[in-house]
């Protein structure tokens, strides 16, 4: 089974997993979140496009699950409504439509969230107005508020007919942390700001139960695609109850498709590993558009030999390959990396991986080299896999900045939130 790179879509892909693979980055590029001009749109559409509307006093929200407890603005808070993966409520604010909020306490997929509950307003406003005529990404974006990672999208639409044409925008906006999860959408031209000042609100506000076991290291990254901010990273490391080391990573991309809708790509990588860099077992899960397409579980099998068993691309997939050293643990990548900063000697250091969204079959050789005279300004090249990447380090090993450009697509990645400290080889060693 190869894994091939053939397309505009796998290629992105791979960007992705490359630059994103040290952990994270920080680089000065502007990103952008809009990409309709209203320029020539009708006067009454761009008037009605900057309706706000006055700020609404709190009401206050909680439900059992985790002891949460919230505020939502607006006026007319219907009663919470429990549904199978969590709770729904609405908030009036001065608009002909409420806003729609959701607390997932049961885990979700954020992107393909997002592109549900786009969808679901699009298709309730042409089940009311008619059969959509057209339809574009207005916006696309991704953040921090407070401590929480945020998805937003917002489409604009029209539909009817020729002779009666109704214009439709929605938003969405999704962010969360610690396995909660909460969403809103608003479906009516204007009221931009209004919806996302009540959604920042919404989220910083709340307050539930630390779920059993805590990270002492975690880290949002931004991912962009040709200067459009598409998606989120978040890792999470930590010490297990059997003292193990977990980590825990989420990626949540939404990537447009001609201009008028979004792919969502929701992957999971959890891996753990021995205090002594053993690796116990790592699993991938990816889904595209809310349906799991991959399902992969590595595992030791034996001396130097290494067990691949599940489904990638909805293909069932089993094979045992032999490796001697085996690949290495994503801390120890990070103290290696350190060593290498620390000894004025060393120019280079490599290693092998695992990285399912690159190769799923084999260990793929990484490597990181200063480039001429960079050391100093620890500037270096990473090479992962196939794809190299122009880099600037941090004292803790991690990338600063990551970009990499292959066949017209510029791919970045940046730190935008993190909690803790990384591991240093002075305290492991």
């Amino acid at each position: 089974m190869a894994v091939q790179a053939s397309s505009a879509k796998r290629l992105a892909t791979l960007l992705l997993a490359a630059v994103s693979m040290y952990g994270p980055a920080l680089l000065a590029q502007e990103t952008s979140s809009q990409l309709v001009s209203m320029e020539d749109w009708p006067a009454w559409l761009v008037e009605a496009m900057g309706r706000e509307s006055p700020a609404h006093h709190a009401t206050p929200v909680s439900i059992a699950d985790r002891g949460l407890r919230t505020e939502i603005h607006g006026e007319d808070i219907q009663d919470l409504q429990q549904q199978s993966l969590g709770w729904y409520l609405t908030s009036a604010i001065d608009a002909v439509t409420p806003i729609e909020c959701w607390i997932f306490t049961s885990p979700v997929d954020r992107a393909a969230t997002v592109r549900n509950i786009t969808q679901l307003n699009v298709n309730a406003s042409a089940k009311l107005n008619g059969d959509v005529i057209n339809r574009d990404i207005f916006s696309l974006d991704s953040g921090m508020i407070g401590r929480s990672p945020y998805l937003a999208l917002e489409t604009v639409f029209s539909m009817g007919s020729e002779d009666k044409t109704v214009v439709g925008f929605v938003k969405v906006r999704l962010a969360g942390r610690d396995g909660v999860q909460f969403a809103c959408s608003h479906n009516q031209v204007g009221f931009r700001q209004t919806f996302a000042r009540v959604f920042e609100h919404f989220v910083n506000s709340a307050t539930f139960e630390a779920s059993a076991t805590q990270p002492f290291l975690r880290q949002v990254h931004r991912q962009s695609v040709n200067g459009l901010a598409i998606g989120l990273i978040e890792s999470t490391y930590a010490i297990d109850a059997d003292g193990d080391f977990a980590l825990t990573s989420k990626e949540s991309n939404l990537m447009p498709q001609n201009g008028s809708d979004v792919n969502s790509t929701d992957n999971y990588d959890y891996a753990f590993w021995k205090p002594d860099g053993a690796l116990i077992n790592q699993v991938h899960v990816s889904s595209e558009n809310g349906q799991q397409v991959t399902n992969l579980n590595l595992q030791p099998a034996g001396q130097s030999m290494y067990k691949l068993s599940g489904t990638y691309q909805d293909q069932d997939v089993e094979l045992v390959f032999e490796d001697g050293n085996g690949p290495l643990s994503d801390i120890e990548l990070m103290l290696e990396t350190q060593r290498m900063i620390a000894d004025p000697a060393r120019e280079s250091m490599s290693a092998k991986i695992w990285r399912a969204t690159i190769d799923p079959t084999r260990f793929i050789e990484t490597s990181l080299t200063f480039v001429p005279e960079g050391r100093d300004e620890l500037r270096a090249v990473a090479s992962v896999g196939p794809i190299n990447l122009s880099v600037q380090l941090d004292e803790f090993g991690q990338m600063k900045s990551a970009v990499s450009i292959i066949e017209s697509i510029n791919v970045l990645v940046e730190r935008i939130y993190r909690e803790g400290e990384p591991p240093t080889i002075n305290s492991d060693e």
